[in-house]
């Protein structure tokens, strides 16, 4: 069982760079949460992966 739990936060500043993304936050509120995971979740989570993983593209070769 996965066990969440929300808390509230406030920023007075936050900037965020990466793959793509520029986010720039200047007094703002946000969300976060604390959770769990164990063998199944886990084991759930690596199959999820590895056939998403399968179905994706080769990268070109250089």
């Amino acid at each position: 069982m996965t066990l969440a739990a929300l808390a509230l936060g406030a920023t007075t500043y936050l900037n965020y760079h990466d793959i793509g993304q520029h986010w720039k936050y200047q007094d703002s509120n946000y969300m976060y949460n604390q959770f769990g995971v164990d063998h199944k979740n886990y084991a759930k989570f690596e199959a999820d992966m590895a056939r998403k993983m399968a179905q994706q593209k080769p990268a070109p070769r250089m």
